[in-house]
């Protein structure tokens, strides 16, 4: 990282330190912003975030997005319009351009979450998160009800309604009707259910007398 001490801090380095403080050490902080750890601790200071609760031991909307592998609009929705409990700090002032009057001071927000008041509100709101696709263990306290959850989860995946290829219509045909493999069979090749392959064999042997007639 370029060194940056003594420079004016850009709102991308302010959101870094906002984003990181309580997870990352100071020394960490200060290396990844070009800066030294008397200057992060400075601007945390001046932030009002560099001694408090809410900075430490709580997730930011990035970070819980990052963990649940969606994106950060997705954890705000959870906030405002699940209930999803959050704390929100106006940590700093910063200046907007106004056309008609000039610039003009704007509140910076920004939520907190606590990991276990989250899964908390997880376990009513299941339905809201694709939990396959979380990595065990990305959150700490994990609850008992998550594993059982995220297999759920794979099958409904796995059973998805998934559309069919020109390619996957001559292999499904071959298989069956010249290789004479029963459909249980195929499914398991195929990554598909016992029905869904009979409804498409259907489909496909109404689709060729369709052509023949």
């Amino acid at each position: 990282m370029t060194d940056r001490s003594g420079k004016h801090w850009t709102e991308e380095e302010i959101e870094y330190l906002e984003t990181y403080i309580g997870s990352l050490s100071m020394s960490a902080i200060a290396q990844k912003l070009g800066r030294t750890p008397e200057a992060v601790l400075s601007k945390a200071e001046k932030l009002g975030i560099s001694n408090t609760k809410i900075a430490c031991g709580m997730l930011t909307v990035r970070q819980l997005a990052k963990c649940l592998c969606i994106d950060d609009k997705a954890v705000k929705r959870m906030i405002t319009n699940h209930g999803l409990p959050a704390k929100q700090r106006d940590f700093r002032i910063r200046r907007v351009k106004n056309g008609r009057n000039g610039a003009v001071n704007v509140k910076q927000l920004s939520y907190y979450i606590n990991p276990k008041k989250f899964w908390k509100w997880a376990e009513e709101h299941k339905h809201l998160i694709n939990w396959h696709n979380v990595p065990q263990y990305s959150l700490p306290f994990e609850p008992d009800w998550l594993d059982e959850r995220r297999k759920e989860d794979f099958y409904r995946w796995a059973n998805k309604r998934k559309p069919w290829t020109t390619e996957q219509d001559d292999q499904l045909w071959r298989l069956y009707y010249q290789e004479n493999m029963p459909q249980k069979k195929i499914a398991e090749i195929m990554g598909r259910t016992s029905t869904g392959i009979e409804k498409r064999l259907k489909r496909l042997r109404d689709k060729r007398l369709q052509t023949t007639s």
